[in-house]
């Protein structure tokens, strides 16, 4: 979800999960192209942060506990799990 920070009004509101994700959203540049990715019980996402269209996700195979922030390098982006 964004919100306006002069308003607080919403401006958008993307996604959904069967749980919650515990590491905090990121805003890098992936492929060129500023993202904010977020990864969540269900997996990972990038979005487009000023309207929230997903660009790309990958679902994950873990214990659905995503704590660990991940790791961002040029283009190669990695996680772990418990």
């Amino acid at each position: 979800m964004a919100l306006d920070r002069h308003t607080g009004r919403e401006l958008w509101k993307a996604g959904t999960a069967s749980e919650p994700g515990y590491c905090a959203p990121l805003i890098r540049t992936l492929s060129g192209r500023r993202q904010l990715v977020i990864w969540h019980g269900d997996g990972l996402v990038g979005l487009e942060p000023e309207s929230g269209k997903e660009l790309w996700s990958c679902g994950t195979h873990h214990s659905r506990m995503a704590i660990s922030t991940p790791a961002i390098v040029g283009n190669r982006l990695a996680v772990c799990s418990q």
